[in-house]
């Protein structure tokens, strides 16, 4: 059976020599291609507006390249089930060998990102987005495997906006285990995990612009000097994010850019060299972040050559380097456990327990974090005036205290006390819904 696209053209036909493209108006709408089968085939006739293999299915491959060869936009709806790449070759970008390029503007929509899975089943990269605006949503990106180059899992090089998806498993023994980001790249509710390289960045490698919001940068690693979870070269902003448990030379986050991280929790990270949370030679800026329980050579928490900034936020219980190494300005409001942190504006508490419960992690991306326990010095001892509305999971920032004021916690976490019903800023250990 044949899975035609539902494509318009509305013209006039004379007959006269002219070309028809100076004469004639033409009236595209989207072409809406949906898969019907998990194998790895190329399109019979990429452009005829039929997407269809030699044996007539509509397979991932053929879809992208009969997209790729029309005009504008398209969509690709692909159900449940799991789309393993199987036809080896890399080296080219019309999709009909190794990964799926992607040449002109696309919308993938996938059934749900645990149970739509596109597996790269090693031969090349997941996915190379090549100056088109792509949207993916709903899909697990895994098992690219790259022996030279960047990006296991996506090599973006035009704008890419992925929601509800999961870039995990991906390795490259070059540059990038999970995503390599040349061009714009924007991310919610998104996982990018268990990825590693043997150079830059396990995670994500951003060289121009990247906005991660409600993101999860978990477990990946990088075998060279540098960050595994992140390594920004370009403007990077980080919204209600977890940053945990990445290991390489610098751990979480590597910044020789511009950062600007906001509701964010950095924790777990392992560098064997500096910053096992941030290390910083660019300009960061950090407002309502918890960074807690990262090690490194020195700098633990954030090491830093260049401009960082904080506001509202706890650095502490970092090991072996200690919360802080280098000059940090603080913007008041801030909290740091061992006075490393430059931590001298009036509100500041240096050298303070935040009293921080167990890591916590609710498995929906970006809800890492730790709950403020009850007696804390943080509860109400933010900023009102420059503090964002609502706390890392999304919940409001309120009064911890009950005494009618409404004072913004240090941190990521605000205490919810309608949520935890435990009186005078205690909550058992729990401080978000």
């Amino acid at each position: 059976m044949h899975f035609r696209g539902t494509k318009y053209k509305l013209m006039l036909i004379f007959s006269i020599s002219v070309p028809l493209f100076f004469l004639f108006p033409i009236l595209l709408h989207a072409a809406i291609f949906t898969v019907n089968n998990t194998a790895d085939t190329v399109d019979l006739i990429p452009g005829d507006g039929v997407c269809a293999d030699g044996s007539g299915n509509c397979t991932l491959r053929a879809a992208i390249m009969e997209a790729n060869a029309l005009v504008g936009g398209d969509i690709i709806d692909f159900p449940v089930g799991t789309y393993t790449l199987s036809i080896g070759g890399g080296n080219e970008n019309a999709s009909a060998t190794g990964d799926l390029d992607v040449t002109d503007d696309l919308t993938i929509n996938g059934a749900g990102e645990a149970d739509t899975i596109i597996d790269a089943n090693g031969i090349d990269r997941v996915l190379h987005i090549i100056g088109a605006v792509t949207e993916i949503s709903d899909v697990t990106l895994m098992g690219g495997n790259l022996p030279f180059g960047c990006g296991g899992g996506i090599l973006n090089a035009g704008t890419a906006t992925l929601s509800n998806c999961t870039i995990s498993g991906n390795s490259s023994a070059g540059e990038v285990g999970g995503i390599c980001n040349e061009g714009i790249v924007a991310l919610t509710n998104c996982t990018i995990n268990n990825n590693d390289s043997d150079e830059l960045s396990g995670g994500i490698w951003n060289g121009d612009t990247a906005t991660l919001t409600n993101c999860s940068i978990s477990d990946n690693l990088s075998g060279a000097g540098d960050g595994a979870g992140i390594v920004n070269n370009g403007t990077l902003t980080l919204s209600n994010c977890t940053i945990s448990n990445n290991d390489a030379g610098f751990g979480g986050i590597e910044n020789v850019g511009t950062a600007t991280l906001t509701n964010c929790t950095i924790s777990g990270n392992d560098a064997q060299l500096e910053g096992g949370g941030i290390k910083n030679d660019g300009t960061a800026t950090l407002t309502n972040c918890t960074i807690s329980d990262n090690a490194a050579n020195q700098g633990g928490g954030i090491w830093n050559s260049g401009t960082v900034e904080l506001k509202n936020s706890i650095v502490a219980n970092n090991a072996s380097g200690g919360d802080c190494f280098g000059t940090i300005t603080s913007l008041d409001y801030n909290l740091d456990s061992d006075s490393t942190c430059n931590l001298i504006q009036p509100n500041d508490r240096p050298n303070a327990d935040p009293l921080l419960g167990a890591f916590t992690d609710d498995g929906d991306p970006g809800t890492g974090y730790f709950p403020l326990l009850k007696g804390s010095p943080a509860i109400d001892s933010g900023d009102d005036n420059d503090c964002p509305p609502t706390d890392q999971l999304g919940n409001p920032r309120v009064d911890g205290d009950d005494d009618g004021f409404i004072v913004c916690d240090i941190g990521a976490i605000e205490l919810q006390l309608q949520i935890v019903g435990a009186p005078d800023g205690g909550g058992g250990g729990s401080s978000g819904g």
